[in-house]
């Protein structure tokens, strides 16, 4: 972000992006952000690049810890317009068959918005007079896109579900 604030200090405006790709959250931010964090479905945790951040913040740390996408083990993903069609039902180990399912479904984006949330928080975007930029790519459309089509009702239910978490993240950020 152009300011005549140094970078790095606590006035300076900062530039972060998020995704589950690796390249959604670097390409939506640059090379001059502050910081760019992505999902590891091997590992199911968010990461970053030394190319941003020596190490990652204690608050991803802490956020990764919590490992919300366990969560959605044995869970089913419905459609919104048909409860009664299941999609896909989860895996009930928590390993990469569950990150892998999770990352290519609705779950996903709610674990990225969660991401964004402590964001928010934890890095005070929006709160220190002056203006930041938060990044969001929400590849779990894509990727259910690719594997169903994009006339599949499963991409219309994804849809639908990231509008509304889309809506729960903007509330957060007003």
């Amino acid at each position: 972000l152009a300011s005549r604030v140094a970078k790095g200090t606590p006035a300076a405006p900062r530039a972060i992006g998020v995704s589950l790709k690796d390249r959604s959250a670097i390409l939506a931010v640059g090379r001059g952000a502050d910081a760019a964090y992505w999902w590891d479905t091997r590992t199911g945790r968010f990461v970053t690049s030394t190319y941003y951040l020596s190490e990652a913040p204690g608050w991803l740390n802490a956020f990764n810890d919590r490992r919300l996408v366990d969560s959605y083990a044995g869970k089913v993903w419905t459609l919104l317009a048909d409860p009664a069609v299941t999609v896909r039902r989860f895996p009930t180990e928590r390993a990469q068959a569950l990150n892998d399912a999770v990352y290519a479904s609705p779950f996903g984006n709610d674990v990225l918005v969660a991401l964004a949330e402590d964001i928010l928080q934890h890095e005070q975007l929006g709160q220190r007079g002056a203006t930041d930029l938060l990044a969001v790519s929400f590849s779990s459309n894509d990727s259910v896109g690719h594997t169903h089509g994009p006339d599949s009702p499963f991409v219309r239910d994804i849809a639908v579900k990231t509008d509304r978490v889309i809506g729960r993240l903007l509330s957060r950020v007003d």
